[in-house]
């Protein structure tokens, strides 16, 4: 049984966005010192640091890029989490204008509640608020001088759910299944920004609805009672996102059309989480 509940002691990290599954422990008995993570009672709650490597593709590329999660557990299984990714895509060329580059940025705070639970699976909801700033930033072939960006600033809300089923424990340790899934919606200020040397710059702002789904599965080894190692496919769907679609640089003027894009990114993960 001791095995059985030990893949219950540490924090089990997602991907995407992001949202990470904390852990939560049960008949974890005292310890005096479980070395340099020495900690007297697991289940008592307190903070943990989670990374996440990426490896994923989208429609600028490819580009590894990793996500940092702080965050607290209480002794009920409360969790409370701050996440944060920031990631550039490699430049492309679109209608004659060659991308500076494509950003996506997300920062969110996530709630998780035990909906759940059973000896081998348990379940948790996810919710919380969320940023996300996605930019095309851009050039005129001809005149390098010439600018011109699209940022999508997205404040919102989110709401998902975890489920992670025991698979067994051996020598190496404990393992898991986890299959997650959440989805978004946001409100989006769209700010579009025209440069043009020494005519200035002028920008013009606007607002719509976006959206984002987001599911990812994998498997977490859990090799000792202070660490955990997650690996797994993740896919993020970002939904109405908008784009400048032929713009014309006129005296520094924004003179372009918004056009709606779906942006999707996919890819691997592997991620590390700790408790202190």
């Amino acid at each position: 049984m001791g095995k059985r509940i030990r893949w219950l002691l540490i924090t089990a990290l997602g991907v995407l966005t992001p949202s990470f599954a904390q852990a939560q422990a049960t008949d974890v008995f005292p310890a005096v010192f479980t070395g340099f993570l020495s900690h007297p009672r697991y289940d008592a709650g307190g903070f943990y640091v989670g990374v996440d490597f990426l490896f994923l593709q989208g429609p600028s590329g490819a580009s590894p890029d990793s996500i940092l999660s702080l965050g607290y557990r209480t002794e009920d299984g409360t969790v409370y989490q701050f996440s944060w990714w920031s990631q550039w895509f490699n430049p492309v060329n679109l209608n004659g204008l060659a991308f500076q580059g494509t950003k996506l940025e997300i920062i969110d705070f996530t709630f998780r509640l035990k909906a759940y639970e059973t000896d081998c699976f348990r379940s948790f909801t996810t919710l919380g608020p969320r940023l996300i700033l996605y930019s095309q930033d851009l050039t005129d072939p001809v005149f390098g001088f010439t600018n011109y960006n699209v940022d999508n600033n997205q404040i919102g809300f989110f709401i998902g759910s975890i489920n992670e089923w025991y698979l067994g424990s051996n020598p190496l340790g404990a393992f898991s299944f986890t299959l997650e899934g959440e989805a978004g919606l946001y409100v989006d200020e769209v700010r579009q920004v025209a440069g043009a040397g020494q005519f200035g710059s002028v920008a013009t702002t606007s607002f719509s609805l976006t959206g984002s789904l987001q599911g990812k599965l994998g498997f977490i080894w859990y090799p000792w009672e202070a660490i955990s190692i997650h690996a797994g496919v993740d896919v993020l769907w970002l939904l109405n996102e908008q784009a400048g679609h032929q713009p014309q640089f006129l005296a520094g003027a924004v003179s372009a059309q918004l056009t709606s894009v779906w942006p999707w990114y996919a890819g691997l993960y592997l991620g590390f989480g700790f408790v202190f």
